[in-house]
């Protein structure tokens, strides 16, 4: 039999087992390099190598384990790269050194298409050897001499806020404080820059220059690292990981505006930008190493640095010089605050040599034991935990023959701690650095700098900035540990080790996937009450690379969302709103989120819900002539579906000023888009767009975002506006929360407003009304949180009064003695007090909201627990309205737990369905009055029963918004109200 014409049947099997067998053939032996070599080394996935040990151990503790397990030679992979790890100081230096010329530049594993590809650590060989030449004399010992003053300032500046919170009886958290002195160092010195990031961190400079640090180790960052074509992809769209554009044009604009503004008169200038301008003429030959043959000199003679190799080395220095000597510098004070006994011999030393003089660059070089210490802290905790270089040709190691193109890592860590080089390599012994040890010792036992000619060229002004800081400090204070002093610092093991470090328990997660796998078996509803049983009040969890941390103790919430509301103002959002909807209420933040609320807010006032109370009086009529129908025909009724129509019919009318009559029109444009809108799909393509932020631009770009749909977003967009050009003055008095955003400023009753929030920026916001984007954006946000809600706890009370018979008997009697005949209004059914119950304990079992979340913009303390910035802080209201210890017997259906003395007994932030605080749910008041009104109408005629199509117990939805996952089966029983019966 043939199959596609081509091949019979085996031979498509002969084809595809010999495809097979040669792609084997391949990767075995593209992945036996080492093996064949006779390498020893771990075990490896193919095209993941050794990243799925890295990502659970971190850099440093791998490197450890692996040249105590294998060795001084170790044969690695990461991804697909084969790498080979050495760790015998004879062969590091004869690869540093002897055969430089055989690996003379450093292994990329990131190909850089920033300015930064023109930096000293990105380009090779001759080009190499140019720039490092023509660098090299900025940080001779006569130019650091001459950049004294700048820096001088600098450690004052840091001394006198140090002093503020010292006399303020402060603890203090050195790594901020050290990296805000250190931007200002290398600002000042590297880019001619006052910046002054100890006072003032929210400079733009500092903001950009912090976004350089922040490498989020992302899945997608990952698959751009081993496939550098999809990288290109993103990087053409602006969008890589990798190679952020709007940062690095920031720099490099900052760059062209700083050369810009110098003439001939800078010249003397001592900043690294000016030095650097003038490198190539006022080279000080006896300054300069020798220098390295050039390949082609002729290319390079004579020539200064381009305005491109300025940037690119500028921002490079940034890097360098910011976050790696903030790092040495708190660690230098970690160790003479928990080694007192250093720590008085080097104020001692301090005290006798320099008296009351100020550091500088010569002074320092007196100060023997400072230099120890420094020296000691660099072995304990070296800035790079490795280096590495790249084989531009065969090299010899031990009589193994690498091949061209290996990555040859150097693990310094693991060197700097390993006890054949350093007796109790844990102990901080700043004596193993007395001249005397060191000439004892191999010196390529030390390499925090590296060695050789590719070594850090930067490394004189590190040691004098951080000398000077520790130096000046030490004049005046003593470092001391605190209750808050962490004992037996541990590095950061990329991103996911953080709940372990704060000790928050929580479940067991895939990096990069976090608790998704469990999420999508138990929905969140299942998940979150399953994770409060287990772990209490706080759980540590991620979804997918975002750390969140689940709060369930209603102190601690109320806290979050009351007392702390200024350090979690804004709501965490996992999806990037490109739509009108980034205009709405729930996606803007601070000021402008401020400004909308208070705006908004008096459309929900009382006098505005009872002006609407005539178009929804048309809803809910409608509704019951409908169900009439279904009832003289003897039809089982899916109320699912019927009160979804309801309220679509109420939020279009009340919300756009649309007469749509969904009830008996379901094929009404204006239904179809909304429903698409609410329906989320929850696809692997959409959870990948969620995850990869930067796909879904990509995606968005081509308008096939499954986050962002461009064409149900058009359709509202021009609904809205049309309606707007529709409507003129005579429109003031429409009744419907379109008009009424229309009107919204100038018509606010300041009677009706809670307080406002205070402005950060006041006038931005003074005396505006909303815009179009605004007014678009939040008419979709109310149509998408109270259509599908509403819609919901509608059909939940008909289902707990259907199975609670005698619950509706109560309600029914309460309904026939208030209202008798008249027909449900906005006041009226405030009356109803039982209503309000079965309402609310409705909620109680079924919130349309499963959770609800902040983000932090501040560290906020949490029962004693620091939690980072940008962290996503979970009210996990479904698992505390299901919690025995707030509710007894939570799965029963019981509206007196609403009665006013249970309600006052009972912590409030217990009861979460519309949230708390200045966040809380614009318009529980509208969907109150919607759900209480229809239920009510349809109670003056009816009462819900079970029928045999009843689902007992309903099943809900594991995705999106709290919903019954199946239809709700009901049937409805003709009655006739007390107050007439009697009259019978």
């Amino acid at each position: 039999m043939d199959v596609l014409g081509l091949l019979s049947f085996r031979g498509w099997i002969l084809l595809i087992i010999g495809l097979s067998t040669v792609l084997y053939i391949y990767v075995k032996r593209k992945f036996g390099l080492w093996r064949r070599l006779g390498i020893p080394g771990p075990d490896h996935v193919p095209y993941v190598g050794q990243m799925i040990q890295l990502n659970k151990k971190g850099f440093y503790a791998l490197d450890v384990e692996l040249v105590q397990k294998y060795g001084r030679l170790v044969g690695l992979y990461f991804g697909s790269q084969p790498s080979i790890m050495i760790s015998d100081p004879d062969l590091i230096k004869t690869i540093m050194v002897k055969d430089f010329s055989k690996a003379p530049n450093r292994f990329a594993l990131v190909e850089q298409r920033g300015e930064l590809r023109q930096s000293l650590t990105e380009v090779a060989d001759d080009h190499w050897r140019f720039m490092r030449n023509t660098i090299l004399p900025t940080f001779s010992s006569g130019k650091l001499r001459k950049m004294g003053f700048l820096l001088k300032e600098k450690y004052k500046m840091l001394l006198e806020g140090l002093t503020k919170k010292a006399e303020q009886g402060n603890v203090i958290e050195f790594k901020q404080v050290f990296g805000s002195y250190t931007m200002d160092v290398i600002a000042s010195l590297g880019f001619g820059m006052e910046i002054d990031s100890q006072t003032n961190p929210d400079n733009k400079f500092v903001k950009y220059a912090k976004e350089l640090f922040e490498v989020d180790i992302s899945l997608l960052a990952i698959l751009a690292v081993l496939i550098p074509p999809f990288d290109k992809l993103l990087d053409y769209f602006s969008l890589s990981p990798l190679n952020n554009r709007r940062r690095m044009e920031f720099f490099k604009s900052a760059v062209h505006q700083a050369i810009d503004m110098r003439d001939d008169t800078d010249k003397d200038r001592k900043d690294m930008l000016q030095l650097m301008l003038n490198a190539h003429n006022y080279t000080d030959k006896n300054e300069i190493e020798d220098k390295h043959a050039y390949e082609n000199p002729e290319e390079w003679k004579k020539r200064g640095l381009t305005v491109d190799e300025i940037t690119g080395n500028s921002i490079l220095f940034l890097l360098a010089g910011y976050d790696t000597t903030a790092s040495t510098m708190t660690f230098i004070a970690y160790n003479l605050a928990t080694n007192p006994e250093c720590q008085d011999k080097l104020i001692n030393e301090i005290d006798t040599v320099l008296e009351q003089e100020l550091p500088t660059y010569d002074n320092i070089q007196k100060l023997e034991y400072l230099d120890k210490v420094f020296n000691e802290t660099l072995r304990l905790y070296p800035p790079a935990v490795r280096t590495n270089r790249n084989n531009s040709e065969e090299i010899d190691v031990e009589g193994v023959k690498i091949p061209p193109n290996t990555e040859i890592i150097f693990p310094i860590f693991a060197i700097h701690r390993n006890p054949k080089y350093w007796p109790e390599p844990e102990k901080f012994d700043p004596e193993r650095f007395t001249q005397e040890n060191k000439e004892s010792r191999h010196p390529y036992t030390f390499l925090p700098f590296g060695h050789g000619p590719r070594n850090c060229i930067g490394q004189r002004l590190a040691g004098m900035e951080v000398k000077c800081g520790i130096a000046y400090i030490l004049q005046h204070y003593r470092f001391t540990k605190c209750s808050e002093t962490e004992i037996n610092l541990k590095y950061v093991k990329w991103k996911f080790g953080l709940w372990r470090r704060l000790g928050i328990p929580g479940p067991d997660f895939v990096p990069y996937v976090g608790q998704m796998i469990q999420l999508n078996k138990k929905g969140f509803h299942g998940l979150d009450v399953e994770l409060v049983q287990k772990y209490g009040n706080l759980v540590g969890l991620y979804f997918g690379s975002q750390p969140s941390i689940m709060i369930s103790d209603p102190d601690l919430i109320k806290s979050i969302m009351v007392k702390d509301f200024s350090k979690a103002p804004n709501r965490f959002s996992l999806v990037e709103q490109r739509s009108e909807l980034k205009h709405s209420l729930t996606e803007v933040v601070d000021d402008h989120w401020r400004f909308i609320r208070n705006t908004i807010l008096p459309t929900f006032s009382s006098g505005k819900l009872r002006h609407m109370g005539f178009l929804l009086k048309e809803k809910y009529k409608m509704l019951l002539e409908g169900l009439t129908k279904n009832v003289e025909q003897g039809n089982v009724i899916e109320f699912k579906q019927v009160f979804e129509n309801y309220t679509m019919d109420a939020i279009a009318s009340l919300g756009f000023g649309m007469e749509i009559d969904c009830q008996t029109n379901p094929e009404n444009m204006f239904v179809k888009h909304a429903k698409e809108v609410i329906g989320v799909n929850i696809s692997p393509f959409f959870i990948l767009a969620v995850l990869f932020p930067p796909l879904d631009k990509l995606l968005d770009y081509f308008k096939i975002s499954p986050l962002n749909n461009r064409n149900k977003m058009e359709f509202f967009k021009s609904v809205v506006h049309r309606a707007i050009d529709m409507r003129d003055n005579t429109d003031r008095d429409r009744k419907d929360m379109l008009q009424l955003m229309l009107n919204a400023h100038k018509l606010t009753d300041k009677n009706e407003i809670e307080d406002s929030q205070a402005y950060e920026n006041p006038e931005e916001w003074k005396k505006r009304g909303l815009t179009i984007e605004e007014i678009t954006g939040n008419s979709i946000l109310f149509l998408m949180a109270g259509y599908e809600t509403t819609a919901s706890t509608m059909t939940f009370i008909a289902y707990n009064l259907a199975t609670n018979q005698e619950c509706q008997d109560k309600l029914l009697n309460e309904i026939d003695t208030v209202l008798k005949q008249e027909l449900p209004t906005y006041d009226n059914i405030q009356k109803l007090e039982y209503l309000d119950k079965v309402f609310n304990e409705t909620l109680r079992l079924y919130p349309p909201a499963v959770r609800s979340n902040r983000i932090n913009s501040k560290e906020i303390d949490v029962d004693g627990v620091k939690i980072p910035p940008k962290t996503e802080l979970i009210f996990p209201i479904f698992a505390i309205h299901r919690n025995p210890k707030h509710w007894p017997e939570p799965e029963k259906f019981d509206p007196e737990r609403f009665t006013s003395k249970n309600k006052e007994s009972r912590h409030p932030y217990t009861f979460l369905p519309f949230g708390h605080g200045p966040r809380n749910c614009i318009g529980q008041r509208l969907a109150g009055m919607e759900a209480k009104c229809g239920i009510t109408y349809i109670l003056q005629h009816y009462r819900f029963a079970k029928c045999s199509e009843t689902e007992i117990p309903l099943q809900l939805r594991k995705n999106g918004l709290l919903k019954p996952a199946n239809d709700v089966k009901l049937k409805l029983e003709k009655r006739i109200p007390t107050h007439l019966n009697s009259e019978i």
